[in-house]
C-alpha cells in the first residue's frame, strides 16, 4: 500500500477496480461459451507426423539453443544444465532479445485487445476508462501476486529468475511478475487420459490442448526449455511454454511423466474457492515435473501444496500405465479416474479407461468427446488423438500434444502466424524421449556430454 501511496494511487479503488475487471473478463468467456459451443464442428487432420529435426543454433556455460523450423516460424529449444542461477543465466543469454521484446509489448498487446472486445457490450467512454487503467491495475495485480506468493515459493525460482535477468539484462522485478501472469490470466484448454481397454494397445495416451489467445505476445515465442537441474532428487524435464514464463502449463520429465493444466472458473457453484496467499500453480506443475515419477508422488506434491487458483490439472504416468484428472483449488484437491466425475450426464458420460474434460466450462455442455470416446473404445491410440479428437474438438489452438508414454514419444503442433494456422490443423512433429533428453546436449567445462540415460 505504501508504494501506491508514495505514487498518489489509492490501493483500495485500485483492488475495487481490480476485482470489477475481472468479473466483466469471466462474463465474457462465458457468453462466448454460451454462444461457440456446439458439439464437434472440426473435420479430421490426416496428416503423418514429421520428425523433429531441431538444430544447433549456439552454446553459453550451462546452456544450448536449438531451433526447430516450423514453415516460417521458429520453436526455441533450450538445454539448460547446471543449478537454478546457472540454468537462468544461460537461458538470459541465449533468448535475451527475445525477451527483451515480449516484456515491451505484453501490456500494450493486452490494452489493445481488452478495448476491442469490450467495446462490443460497453459504452466507449467506460471502455476508455478501463483501458487506460488497464496497465496500472495488471501491474496492481502482479505486485499483490507476488507479495502473496513470495513466501510460499521455492528459492530454485528467485534464483533462476536472477540468473535470466543477468543473462537478459532485463530488471530483474519485471521478470519476477511477468512469470506470474498465469496467476491472473488463465486458459480453457483440454486433457485427455485413455488407458487400459479403451486403448488398442491397453497403454496409456494423453492429449492436452492449451486454448489461449493466438494473438497474445507470448505466442509469438513458443519455446521448449529442457531442464538438467543438480539439485538433489531432480529429474530431467521439459517445460512446454513460451519465452519468459518459466512456471509450467505442459510439462514431460524423462521417466515418462507428464502434467498439464486447464483453467476451472472458480464462479461455477462448488465448495471449492481460490486463494491470492500460496504457491503460484505453475511452479506447482513444474515442480511435480522436476520431483515425481508416477501418480502417488505427484497427487501428494500436489495435495501438500498451499494452493492458489481454481484449475483443472491432468497426469500422466508411464509408470502407472494411467492417469488421473483434478480438480485443484485452494479448499481441496479432487481427484478422478475413469468411474468417478462430477458430471456423468449425455454431455459428459463416464467412459471405461478414459477421463477427460473438453476446453469449454464445466460442466461441458458439448458432447463432441465423450461422443467420439465412446464410438472408438478399445480402438483408440495416440494416433487417433491427433487426427481425430483434438481436430474434430478444435482443441489445440496454440499448442496440441499427444503422450505416448510407454512408447517415450510425443506428438506436437503449436500455432504459427506464417501462415496463421491453429495447431489442430497442422502436421504434428514427433519427438522421442531419448531425442529431447539425451541428444540435446549442452557443453558445460567445454566438453559436450550425454545428459540423461534412464
Amino acid at each position: 500500500g505504501d508504494v501506491y501511496k508514495r505514487q498518489g494511487i489509492n490501493a483500495e479503488y485500485m483492488g475495487l477496480l481490480f476485482i470489477l475487471m475481472t468479473y466483466i473478463i469471466l462474463f465474457l468467456f462465458t457468453f462466448l461459451h454460451i454462444i461457440y459451443a456446439n458439439d464437434c464442428r472440426g473435420k479430421s487432420n490426416i496428416q503423418d507426423p514429421l520428425p523433429a529435426e531441431p538444430y544447433l543454433v549456439r552454446r553459453v556455460a550451462h546452456g544450448a539453443l536449438y531451433n526447430l523450423k516450423d514453415g516460417d516460424d521458429v520453436i526455441d529449444i533450450l538445454a539448460l544444465k547446471g543449478n537454478a542461477y546457472e540454468m537462468g543465466k544461460a537461458y538470459g543469454e541465449l533468448v535475451s532479445q527475445k525477451l527483451n521484446f515480449s516484456v515491451s509489448i505484453l501490456l500494450p498487446s493486452y490494452q489493445k485487445r481488452i478495448f476491442n472486445a469490450l467495446k462490443i457490450v460497453l459504452p466507449l467512454g467506460l471502455v476508455k476508462f478501463l483501458v487506460n487503467s488497464l496497465v496500472p491495475l495488471i501491474n496492481f495485480g502482479l505486485d499483490l501476486t507476488w507479495l502473496f506468493t513470495k513466501d510460499y515459493t521455492p528459492q530454485r525460482y528467485f534464483d533462476e529468475i536472477k540468473g535470466i535477468a543477468d543473462g537478459s539484462k532485463l530488471p530483474y522485478m519485471k521478470l519476477l511478475t511477468l512469470s506470474l501472469f498465469p496467476e491472473l490470466i488463465k486458459a480453457s484448454c483440454s486433457l485427455v487420459g485413455v488407458w487400459g481397454n479403451a486403448s488398442i494397445d491397453h497403454n496409456i495416451h494423453f492429449l492436452r490442448g492449451f486454448d489461449w489467445d493466438v494473438d497474445a505476445p507470448m505466442t509469438k515465442f513458443p519455446t521448449i526449455v529442457v531442464y538438467h537441474s543438480t539439485e538433489p532428487g531432480s529429474i530431467p524435464f521439459a517445460n512446454f511454454g513460451y519465452g519468459g514464463m518459466i512456471g509450467a502449463i505442459t510439462a514431460l520429465n524423462a521417466r515418462g511423466l507428464a502434467i498439464a493444466m486447464k483453467h476451472w472458473p472458480s464462479t461455477i457453484p462448488d465448495d471449492a474457492r481460490s486463494d491470492l496467499v500460496g504457491k503460484p500453480w505453475t511452479y506447482t506443475l513444474r515442480d511435480v515435473a522436476q520431483f515425481e515419477h508416477n501418480l502417488a508422488g505427484a497427487i501428494k506434491n500436489l495435495n501438500d501444496t498451499k494452493r492458489t487458483c481454481t484449475i483443472h490439472v491432468g497426469v500422466a504416468s508411464a509408470e502407472d500405465n494411467s492417469y488421473r484428472g483434478m480438480r485443484y483449488s485452494a479448499s481441496r484437491l479432487s481427484v478422478y479416474d475413469d468411474k468417478h466425475y462430477p458430471q456423468t450426464d449425455e454431455k459428459h458420460p463416464l467412459v471405461d479407461g478414459c477421463n477427460y474434460v473438453d476446453r469449454w466450462h464445466q460442466p461441458t455442455r458439448d458432447d463432441c468427446f465423450g461422443s467420439l470416446l465412446k464410438e472408438n473404445h478399445g480402438k483408440i491410440d495416440s494416433k487417433f488423438l491427433y487426427q481425430e479428437l483434438g481436430p474434430k474438438d478444435q482443441t489445440g489452438d496454440c499448442q496440441l500434444f499427444i503422450f505416448d508414454l510407454k512408447k517415450e514419444v510425443f506428438y506436437f503442433s503449436l500455432f504459427t502466424f506464417s501462415p496463421e494456422t491453429p495447431g489442430y490443423e497442422k502436421q504434428m512433429f514427433m519427438m522421442t524421449h531419448d531425442q529431447i533428453f539425451n541428444k540435446l546436449t549442452v557443453q558445460s567445462n567445454h566438453f559436450s556430454c550425454l545428459l540423461y540415460t534412464s
